[in-house]
């Protein structure tokens, strides 16, 4: 739990300034480790295996909570598993997106303007991984909150509605990025970029 929101924590300033090539690795971790946690919580012997210090590759992982009615639908895991390795590891498509040598007197790190819509696209994403671990944290230790703090279920619920809101405003600003990307794409000499 404590791995999951440490990358997540610590991925947040990284995205807000629009490093997101640099919040990439640490949200995959944050991915990797969360899904463990998951089917650790569901599923005790895989709890057991991991302990012994057996090594459970992502793709079990997904398989496995496939399976399990607690678990995620193995073809939304394997998108989101894909979002987080795609700008990981350095590849043609998303080096030259940092716009090096055009024109910039740096090379290092983000120059220029944040992109937006990669930005939105990415708080989605990290507020669904927020989420999830929210809910994996309450599974797993239900019993002793039930015990210790009777009005935690309710408040647990009005965090979750105020989620759902910001994620309902960020899928639309989202779409409102989207189509001003778009549109600005087809007017002749238009920038590429949203300014």
């Amino acid at each position: 739990m404590a791995d999951v929101f440490d990358f997540l924590y610590e991925s947040r300033p990284l995205i807000m300034a629009g490093k997101l090539n640099v919040a990439f690795p640490l949200a995959r971790r944050a991915y990797e480790s969360l899904s463990l946690l998951h089917l650790c919580a569901i599923d005790k012997t895989w709890a057991v295996r991991w302990h012994e210090g057996k090594e459970i590759s992502n793709g079990v992982i997904r398989k496995e909570l496939a399976k399990h009615p607690m678990g995620q639908p193995e073809e939304i895991m394997r998108e989101a598993y894909k979002f987080f390795c795609s700008a990981t590891h350095p590849n043609r498509v998303l080096i030259p997106q940092r716009f090096l040598g055009e024109g910039n007197q740096y090379v290092l790190g983000v120059i220029g303007e944040p992109d937006l819509l990669l930005i939105v696209d990415y708080c989605m994403k990290t507020l669904a991984m927020w989420i999830w671990l929210l809910r994996i944290v309450v599974y797993f230790y239900r019993s002793v909150i039930a015990e210790r703090d009777k009005d935690h279920f309710e408040a647990l619920q009005q965090a979750h509605n105020e989620a759902k809101k910001v994620h309902e405003w960020l899928v639309a600003n989202y779409n409102r990025l989207l189509g001003e990307f778009q549109s600005a794409r087809e007017q002749p000499g238009a920038p590429s970029k949203i300014p």
